[in-house]
């Protein structure tokens, strides 16, 4: 039985349930005369328990997250852990000690298995685990450079970075490039423009796009210096007399030449 002593001056209660709450007396009699004491009223604690348990988050870094759960009992007491560790209360981190965790400004290092221990004066209880998983923002970490080649020469533009889930999209100009004809890695980390000719001139970026924002690289140029035109023909008088002076051969002006060099016969004299 859960209750001994009904008929002793000790009565004792074991393995106390709700239904033992209530008011209890003790009458006491002789021969003579019966008394009855004062009530005791005795009440019954039930077992905290959870009614709802946290639930797992992805979130970016900076963004802010909230864990929460709902118990049932009296005068409950509520600690917050992560990774088994209790939490304490920081200028981004409050409420380990309530039923609403919340953290601001999140950093990878947030990143765990964050769970509640509910208490009072008679028992605890843990709640399920809710996973927190940090999803980095994107960074472009180094730039594309300048570039400049001649005409019919290979180039190529790169950016390295880091993030969640990066896509890459290459501009030209501010207009989407796509893979196709001399253009490949439009959609990649490095752009390649193979035998280039003059209309692959312009300014080129990169758009890159992960699960958290976008970011937008720095402008690179690529200068394309164009091959010079045919020589054309020398004129001027094939047959000269030994000793002659003065005498003039031409070539026309060239298309994007920069410099001439005239290549002689050996032993000439210039």
């Amino acid at each position: 039985p859960s209750i001994t002593g009904i008929n002793s001056p000790l009565l004792v209660i074991t393995d106390v349930t709700s239904a033992d709450a209530g008011s209890y007396r003790c009458v006491i009699s002789n021969t003579c005369k019966t008394e009855i004491s004062n009530p005791a009223i005795v009440t019954v604690n039930p077992d905290v328990l959870f009614s709802a348990h946290p639930v797992s988050d992805s979130k970016c870094e900076l963004q802010t997250t909230s864990f929460s759960v709902t118990a049932n009992g009296v005068n409950i007491l509520y600690q917050w852990f992560r990774n088994g560790v209790p939490l304490s209360n920081t200028a981004r981190i409050s409420g380990v000690a309530t039923s609403n965790l919340i953290i601001n400004n999140l950093t990878v290092a947030d990143q765990g298995n964050y769970y509640c221990m509910i208490s009072d004066n008679c028992s605890s209880a843990y709640s399920t685990i809710a996973v927190l998983e940090i999803k980095a923002l994107t960074v472009i970490n180094s730039q594309p450079e300048d570039k400049s080649v001649c005409e019919g020469e290979d180039s190529f533009f790169e950016v390295t970075a880091t993030g969640d889930n990066l896509f890459y999209q290459w501009q030209k100009n501010g207009t989407n490039l796509s893979d196709g004809g001399n253009i490949f890695g439009s959609g990649s980390s490095v752009l390649i423009i193979q035998n280039t000719t003059i209309a692959d001139q312009g300014v080129y970026r990169c758009q890159v796009t992960g699960s958290c924002n976008s970011m937008l690289s720095s402008p690179a140029s690529l200068n394309i210096n164009p091959l010079p035109g045919p020589a054309g023909v020398v004129t001027g008088e094939n047959i000269v007399c030994q000793g002659a002076r003065n005498v003039l051969y031409v070539v026309p002006a060239i298309v994007n030449a920069t410099s001439y060099a005239w290549e002689l016969p050996y032993g000439a004299n210039i």
